[in-house]
């Protein structure tokens, strides 16, 4: 039974749904999972990861204790990327985008992208032997992402006054935002287009190792299930299905998508460790990630206080005093790390032409 052969490193003990979901699957599939990070941090780019994984994949992924990203620390979600690495049935891209353009229907066209090996695989991929294989796709800068949500939402004409477009017009003016600021804009949108470029790496990479077995795809619930869900039939003549393929708190139900959200969380943090040595300041915890480990035992609620003001997950937070930080930190710019599409973005933007 697989319960006897998951490791001592396993994070949380043994997770039954995992064990549930992996017992119920079938020998000559691939099961892909998809998971982000990223999407209520005010600050750091968004990650989107699909895990590819045949029955012994996710077998070996329950032996060495994955489980949901929101369930571990910084600390532990970098050691079990590197239990994965050391696996050696794991290859893992990642997919940077440093430019896009859109079609007149505003689809996402011609996307300038990079690519690195993170994991590199020890054995030669096949199907009898467990497979892993994980494509993360983010974007380079947060200035990318914010131009690209511009561009977005003019051809859509996604149009909302939030009163402060001289300020926003003043501090961003590279995006060539008019009058009225584009506002109304679901992250889902591009996250869709993410996972779609995701999806592309993964089936590439198997293909390209002699895998064509069928696969089967679960996603974590999201906004723009409709759009996804023709998404995926025209790219892969998937049928993907809600409460079916489609699912809320799937990261704590299937392996294959905590995988994924371990590979998101863990380049989030990258992007976000290297965004604090450019800037000085903390950008690491978002709140979910502290709450859940205050409910674990795993941090006391004092030590938690730390993480109060903490910018990265300042969504709710004073526009004032985040205004008064970066004034008095004259090297640090709003579009360098924060996204556009919160509406925080805009009142910080007022405050500070107050203090100018």
């Amino acid at each position: 039974m697989i319960e006897n052969k998951i490791q001592e490193n396993s994070n949380i003990g043994i997770n039954n749904e995992y064990i549930k979901s992996v017992n119920k699957t079938r020998d000559g599939i691939m099961y892909l999972g998809m998971d982000e990070a990223g999407n209520g941090e005010y600050m750091g780019v968004p990650v989107v990861s699909c895990l590819a994984a045949n029955k012994s994949g996710l077998q070996e992924l329950l032996k060495l204790g994955v489980v949901d990203s929101k369930c571990l620390s910084n600390a532990k979600i970098i050691e079990t990327v590197r239990l994965i690495a050391k696996s050696g049935y794991s290859t893992a891209k990642i997919l940077r985008i440093t430019d896009c353009s859109l079609n007149s229907s505003g689809t996402f066209d011609s996307p300038k992208i990079t690519k690195r090996e993170l994991i590199k695989p020890k054995h030669k991929m096949n199907i009898v032997s467990p497979v892993i294989v994980v494509a993360s796709v983010c974007f380079d800068e947060q200035c990318t992402y914010n131009r690209v949500v511009s561009r977005y939402c003019e051809i859509k004409s996604s149009r909302n006054n939030w009163r402060d477009s001289k300020a926003f017009q003043k501090y961003y003016p590279e995006l060539g935002i008019d009058s009225d600021v584009i506002s109304g804009f679901s992250s889902d949108e591009i996250f869709m287009w993410q996972y779609i470029l995701a999806v592309k790496e993964v089936k590439e990479i198997l293909s390209t190792n002699g895998i064509e077995n069928k696969c089967e795809y679960i996603l974590d619930n999201c906004a723009a299930i409709k759009r996804f869900q023709k998404n995926m039939r025209e790219e892969f003549g998937a049928v993907l299905e809600k409460d079916q393929n489609i699912l809320k708190k799937a990261d704590a139900t299937f392996i294959e998508v905590a995988g994924a959200s371990i590979f998101s969380r863990y380049l989030h943090l990258c992007n976000c460790f290297r965004l604090n040595s450019r800037l000085g300041i903390p950008l690491i915890e978002s709140k979910a990630i502290v709450d859940n480990q205050i409910k674990t035992g795993k941090m006391s609620a004092d030590e938690a206080q730390k993480y109060k003001y903490d910018l990265a997950s300042c969504a709710s937070e004073s526009p004032l005093k985040i205004a008064k930080f970066l004034h008095a930190n004259t090297n640090l710019h709003l579009k360098h790390f924060s996204k556009i599409i919160f509406a925080n973005t805009h009142k910080i933007l007022n405050e500070l032409e107050k203090i100018n």
